[in-house]
């Protein structure tokens, strides 16, 4: 194959990028074109079966193919579209066994046959199988669990093996095995080592999935940002947390190099940078980016490729994204189309 041929080969199956951002008011959703040598592109078309209400947290399917939505302060609390290079897509039918308060997350599995929800405050985990062509399936029996504790966040174990919860109380931080063929839950694991008292507002696999990196929100004790080896099922001694400083933390990421981990923090700098090994835990804080975000950062995630980052603020543009090259680079312009607020998050790719 000549060198054009490779080339032309390479750039048509690059896989199409987006972000998508939560807001509290309509349309609740703005989805963008990413691409990292030029930035965001023009937002995307709103859903042509709206959202009814505030977004809490997205998560795309694994293939990029399907959305899925956590609200609040409505009825049908979660929903998901199919989704496509051009955008929304048929909203999928919300089964008949769905949460009637608040979903505080939703997350599909990294093979994509499961979706998850977590309602607030009944503390409740809903499992359903999921298929791009038939959309959501019938609540797996034996649900919904009940946790017993409020979570934030939900994360799956890169294998699919694991989901992890981050807890308002003790133990705060938790994971269950996941049954990839019957999706029923396992045994409760807890973490037990020198956590912090207070509220974790993630508690995320690294992408190796032998570690987990935690934030608490709120005012909580240092360490505000810790991690904790998992293997053979079990949690290990916490890990080097940073120095303290920070007043709370609302979401972290993982770059897929599983060699830095990055930071969504309520009071300036608003977005930090460390080293990470699953071994060792957190390493010595990079530089600020030179613009630093508006304000109070609610989530922020890498690119599929690790060349970018992206966050949302409190603060207009509500949006934006970094550079990303082992360290946080120039910010991208803003999307010319801004979002309202800036709630949560998601990246996917086609």
């Amino acid at each position: 194959m000549t060198l054009a041929r490779k080339l032309k080969k390479t750039l048509s199956s690059k896989r199409k990028e987006f972000v998508a951002v939560g807001m509290s008011a309509a349309p609740y959703v703005h989805v963008y074109p990413w691409d990292s040598s030029t930035g965001f592109g023009a937002k995307l078309a709103n859903p042509s079966s709206a959202l009814a209400s505030q977004v809490q947290n997205i998560a795309f399917h694994p293939t990029g193919k399907a959305i899925a939505f956590a609200r609040v302060t409505s009825s049908s609390l979660f929903d998901a579209y199919a989704f496509s290079a051009t955008g929304f897509g048929t909203r999928y039918t919300t089964p008949a066994a769905s949460p009637a308060v608040d979903v505080a997350d939703v997350a599909f599995s990294p093979d994509g046959n499961w979706i998850m929800v977590f309602t607030a405050p009944d503390t409740r985990l809903y499992v359903y199988p999921f298929t791009l062509g038939g959309g959501v399936g019938a609540l797996v029996a034996g649900y919904p669990v009940t946790i017993g504790i409020n979570s934030r966040r939900l994360s799956w174990h890169p294998s699919g093996t694991y989901v992890s919860l981050a807890l308002d109380g003790s133990p705060f931080i938790r994971a269950y095995p996941f049954n990839l063929t019957t999706g029923a839950l396992g045994t409760a694991i807890n973490a037990s080592s020198a956590l912090s008292t207070g509220f974790y507002h993630y508690a995320r696999w690294s992408a190796s999935g032998m570690a987990i990196a935690a934030g608490l929100g709120g005012t909580p004790p240092a360490p505000v940002l810790s991690g904790y080896p998992f293997s053979g099922g079990a949690f290990g001694a916490r890990l080097t947390s940073p120095a303290s400083g920070y007043t709370s933390s609302y979401s972290g990421a993982f770059s897929p190099q599983n060699t830095f981990v990055v930071t969504a923090l309520e009071t300036t700098p608003f977005i930090a940078a460390w080293p990470w090994s699953d071994a060792t835990g957190h390493g010595a804080k990079l530089s600020d980016p030179a613009v630093l975000p508006p304000g109070w950062v609610t989530d922020v995630e890498f690119s599929g490729r690790g060349d970018a980052v992206f966050f949302t603020s409190t603060s207009s543009p509500h949006i934006g994204a970094y550079a990303w090259n082992n360290a946080l680079g120039a910010r991208y312009p803003n999307p010319a189309t801004l979002p309202t607020s800036g709630a949560c998050l998601a990246y996917g790719r086609i």
